[in-house]
């Protein structure tokens, strides 16, 4: 049963690891995940006659801490960056808020000039669609009356 379990928290160490982490605490959460998977696959191992599930467990549970170190190693990287980055930007006397602020009033701008330029358009293109209506009723009917006189 211990196997078993160890087998379990191995892969739902693993495919935590792949996939939820996204900060240094959480991929340190995942590693003790796949640590007490290792623990119990071991443990249960030593405890059964038939080892499948054990040793699966414990290859999974390893291979687990391995990706889940690697991640929390490039969540720590990543942070190390953007902090680095960040007091560049300060010494240089940026203000990443500001900047923020102003792409987002450009990006609104631009957004509201392409609201009115479409507006612009479909205007356009009604009238463009309405004449060229009111000329094929006008050929029609130009059409039906010389029917008519023949």
């Amino acid at each position: 049963m211990l196997s078993i379990i160890g087998l379990i928290l191995g892969i739902i160490g693993l495919v935590g690891a792949i996939v939820f982490t996204k900060s240094t605490i959480i991929g340190i959460i995942w590693v003790v995940v796949c640590i007490v998977g290792i623990v119990l696959s071991a443990v249960g191992m030593k405890k059964q006659e038939k080892k499948g599930a054990g040793i699966a467990g414990l290859v999974i549970s390893i291979i687990g801490v391995i990706v889940a170190i690697i991640f929390t190693l490039a969540c720590v990287a990543k942070d190390t960056a953007v902090n680095a980055i960040n007091n560049e930007l300060q010494e240089q006397g940026v203000n990443v808020e500001e900047v923020v602020n102003e792409v987002s009033s450009a990006a609104e701008e631009m957004a509201t000039a392409a609201g009115d330029q479409a507006e612009s358009i479909a205007a356009e293109a009604e009238s463009a669609v309405q004449d060229a209506v009111d000329a094929a009723g006008a050929a029609l009917e130009e059409a039906t009356t010389a029917a008519a006189a023949d």
